[in-house]
């Protein structure tokens, strides 16, 4: 107990969160380069089964991390997007027409320069979602790291411009990412979200009550071809974010208890298990390649286009306004580190692309983009900062 309360400490600094996923993808390429790369791959390989009665679910174990354990971190995200919605920084029009307005432009334009690098090459198409996405944890842990002078309003911002962000990639992953439906599995959701909507709406607080009926969702998920981690966010807006005559809130209790567990141990875990490219002379040569422009241009040329001048001119119609807190060059910081894909982007790679070859080359992609747009966001930042 003492050891989870210390873990919870760490975990709740942003700065411990980037560490120990930076170590994880160093860690990764170690293994992956070096002469337990096979048995890394083989572990990973390696078929789990979860017999269910009259239904058994087996994956490798690449697979019960991206659709499990993923599925749990969704979860905490729905969990918050939730609370952001209904008491949070985007309960009203005027709170969330700045962020919105930046994470829809910081959507359009990665994906049109990814769909111009990759133009009509079919085996690539399904990768364009990949510049899209942004990891909200890797992007306030580099925001953390910045100075004292750094402002609320700026965390606030870059947070709910990624939880925006989160909605389209989720959104995107249920219309786009979904090859075939098991009408059975699907009609069977009725019967867990049904229930799950009773218990919401006569304010049922036991958390044990939702909990079986989260996982019965997931596995019908699961089964149905939808992807399972969709299960995750479909779940969360059941949770009651109420307070209870005993001041108890579930929403809040849950993602609270869940914080150190999504972010400190399912991220590193994925990023341990996703990040794993192999780094040779062979492999850099053959980087430069539509998909990889199309990758990284659309992390780091495109977010920060599509977010700092849709915001730009929206200011300029008055359609919103930025802070006082936060000046132009500032906001120009926050749109470089929009560009941090990793988590979201690996996330989708794997959606997107079924050969290794592909794939390797789109995570390579991804990771070189992640640390660009990291890097310039941190410098931008820092001067930005100072000279305020």
């Amino acid at each position: 107990m003492k050891m989870f309360s210390i873990f919870n400490k760490f975990i709740h600094n942003p700065r411990n969160i980037g560490l120990l996923l930076v170590s994880s993808t160093l860690l990764a390429l170690i293994l992956k380069n070096s002469a337990v790369g096979l048995i890394y791959d083989q572990t990973l390989a390696t078929f789990v089964s979860l017999p269910l009665g009259l239904i058994t679910i087996s994956k490798p174990i690449t697979l019960w991390i991206n659709d499990g354990l993923m599925t749990v971190f969704f979860f905490y995200v729905g969990l918050e997007i939730k609370r952001e919605i209904f008491q949070g920084e985007l309960n009203s029009i005027q709170k969330a027409t700045l962020p919105a307005v930046g994470a829809l432009g910081g959507l359009i334009i990665p994906i049109l320069l990814y769909k111009f690098f990759v133009q009509g090459a079919y085996i690539y198409k399904n990768g364009w979602a990949i510049p899209a996405a942004t990891d909200i944890a890797f992007a306030l842990a580099v925001l953390s790291f910045i100075s004292s002078k750094t402002t609320p309003a700026m965390k606030i911002i870059l947070l709910a411009m990624a939880i925006i962000d989160d909605i389209a990639a989720v959104l995107i992953i249920a219309v786009f990412y979904t090859p075939t439906i098991n009408l059975t599995f699907l009609i069977w959701l009725i019967v867990p979200v049904l229930t799950l909507t009773f218990l919401n709406l006569n304010n049922f607080y036991k958390t044990y009550l939702y909990m079986p009926l989260g996982f019965i969702l997931w596995v019908l998920v699961l089964k149905s071809g939808v992807h399972a981690t969709l299960a995750g966010i479909l779940f969360s807006f059941f949770i009651p974010l109420n307070i209870s005559k005993t001041n108890y809130s579930p929403l809040k209790s849950i993602e609270k208890k869940l914080h150190p567990i999504a972010l400190g141990l399912i991220l590193p875990i994925f990023a341990l298990t996703n990040s794993g490219v192999i780094l040779s002379s062979s492999s850099i040569l053959h980087l430069p390649h539509p998909m990889t422009f199309g990758i990284i241009t659309g992390l780091f040329i495109g977010k920060q286009v599509g977010v700092f001048l849709s915001v730009r001119l929206a200011a300029f119609s008055r359609i919103c306004k930025l802070p006082k807190a936060i000046n132009w060059s500032q906001f120009y910081g926050l749109s470089l580190l929009m560009g941090i894909g990793f988590t979201m982007s690996l996330f989708i790679a794997n959606l997107s692309f079924l050969d290794p070859g592909i794939l390797d080359r789109a995570r390579l992609s991804i990771l070189i983009a992640s640390l660009i747009s990291g890097i310039a966001g941190f410098i931008v930042l820092k001067i930005s900062t100072r000279n305020s």
